[in-house]
């Protein structure tokens, strides 16, 4: 624009220099003017010459050189006026070009700092976007953490079912096995006992008439009359189902007979049922003593030494039950169960093993086995062997509650929730089957949580709803103090995440 204003000014003082000249002709156009000198008698001529060839008037030479002289005064004037404009058109040119780029340059400055504000506010709603996202994800990784705290929880309190599971099956395997010899047992003591009693009345009968003439030897019909009240309590004790009674039958049948190991033996069990395995102990103790050669009584004292945390004499025992009797595959089970309670799994697993190879159809080794497998991690091999003992005892709940944990280790939620489901339908009214459902349904609500592209069917807040209200429900089933702790647990994570 100051170019502009300039290059007008400099017009405008060049216009005012042609216009104030005291000449009339520009000094350009003088100096170029050739000066010709003529006589007045050749300028005479020349007119006169000129005059008839053109047919003009003569004209005097101060009229000539007067016309001349306007002439150029016109010319002049013309070029002047013609660089007048000129330089006005570029001075205006020079000004108005700027003063309209300022305008439209103003107008772009105007929008760009209307887009640099509209800019602006949305970097401060996008900042303010960024610090509420840095606190939701501050939020969810004290969340993270909290939840992997309540997994490593669960994982504890699974390990815990699992030992205590082992033990039950066991138990059970035990209770099977004993059951079977006491059935056989019964069958020939019954027939002993018609035996004994037909022979008693033909013995007591020559005892009396022997009795008459030698009655030194009347003690022999008491001793004998003692044995046969013992084969009968003895009997009386197997049939009993209450433990205290039990307790009281072997009791009476060891004071008729003092050396029948098989009176020890079974008092022994009931106590180690009743859970007092010391006395369990000392009545094996008093079996082995009286028959050493008694495998079954050191199988059971191994059982009694497990349930004390005495691994090491427990195996010690089952070892020599196997040595008197290779072919016991409960005591191979039972040493196998000794090994993974002392975290040997691959030591238990070859015992299973054994086991499984003299008796294929042993369902509660298969379950043993799913245990030792899931606790190295192998949920695979896990299932397999689920899935034989539920093959081979298909009512068996706690192999379909053993299921749902390894399909749950493997993250199979849908094929955890249907054995666990299984559990339940085949003991509805035992508490850890809901505690094992409720597991499955917190487990799979959290990861549904942080996964909401997975599971699209599943609302994660209902899943623990539901984890509630079986914890709930199991609360009404009078579960034994641990379990009772530990669905306090649950029901106070239930709440917190559903207050989330």
């Amino acid at each position: 624009m100051r170019k502009g204003i300039v290059l007008l000014i400099v017009a405008l003082m060049c216009g005012c220099n042609v216009f104030a000249s005291k000449d009339t002709v520009p000094p350009a156009i003088v100096a170029t003017t050739p000066t010709v000198t003529l006589t007045q008698e050749q300028f005479d001529s020349l007119i006169a010459a000129s005059a008839k060839v053109n047919q003009m008037e003569y004209v005097s030479k101060p009229d000539c050189d007067r016309m001349f002289s306007d002439y150029i005064n016109h010319v002049g004037w013309v070029v002047g006026l013609f660089g007048v404009l000129c330089t006005v058109l570029v001075a205006i040119v020079g000004v108005a070009v700027p003063i309209l780029m300022n305008n439209d340059t103003k107008k772009k400055i105007e929008k760009h700092e209307e887009a640099i504000k509209t800019s602006n506010g949305k970097i401060d709603s996008h900042e303010k976007m960024l610090l509420e996202y840095e606190e939701k994800i501050k939020t969810y990784e004290e969340k993270i953490k909290s939840s992997e705290a309540s997994l490593s929880n669960y994982d504890k309190k699974l390990a815990e079912y699992g030992e205590k599971m082992t033990m039950s099956v066991q138990t059970l395997a035990d209770y099977d096995k004993r059951l079977a010899d006491y059935d056989k047992k019964i069958a020939e003591s019954e027939q002993t006992m018609t035996a004994h009693e037909s022979k008693l009345k033909e013995q007591e009968k020559v005892i009396k008439k022997i009795s008459e003439r030698f009655p030194e030897s009347s003690t022999t019909v008491e001793e004998l009359k003692e044995k046969t009240s013992a084969s009968v309590l003895f009997i009386r004790a197997l049939n009993e189902k209450d433990i205290d009674k039990k307790i009281d039958l072997y009791t009476q049948c060891i004071e008729k007979d003092p050396q029948l190991a098989d009176a020890y033996n079974n008092r022994g069990l009931a106590y180690g049922n009743k859970g007092d395995n010391d006395q369990a102990i000392k009545d094996y103790d008093k079996a082995i003593e009286l028959n050493p050669q008694y495998a079954e009584a050191y199988n059971n004292r191994g059982i009694a030494y497990r349930k004390k945390g005495d691994y090491d004499q427990a195996i010690k025992d089952y070892d020599k039950a196997i040595e008197l009797n290779p072919q016991d595959a409960a005591a191979y089970n039972n040493r196998g169960i000794a090994y993974y309670n002392k975290g040997d799994n691959d030591q238990a697993i070859k015992d299973y093993d054994k086991a499984i190879e003299l008796n294929p159809q042993y369902a509660e080794v298969y379950f043993n086995r799913g245990f030792a497998y899931s606790n190295k991690g192998d949920n695979d091999q896990a299932i397999k062997d689920y899935d034989k003992a539920i093959e081979l005892n298909p009512k068996d709940a706690d192999a379909y509650n053993q299921l749902c944990y390894a399909y749950l280790g493997k993250k199979d939620f849908p094929a955890a929730l249907d054995a666990v489901n299984k559990a339940i339908a085949l003991a509805p009214s035992d508490p850890e089957y809901l505690d094992s459902r409720a597991d499955v349904l917190i487990v799979w609500g959290k990861y549904k949580k942080e996964h909401p592209d997975e599971y699209p069917e599943i609302d994660w807040k209902e899943n623990i709803r539901s984890a509630l209200s079986d914890v709930e429900k199991a609360f009404t089933m009078n579960p034994y103090e641990e379990l009772k702790k530990m669905l306090e647990e649950k029901r106070a994570d239930c709440k917190k995440l559903l207050e989330e």
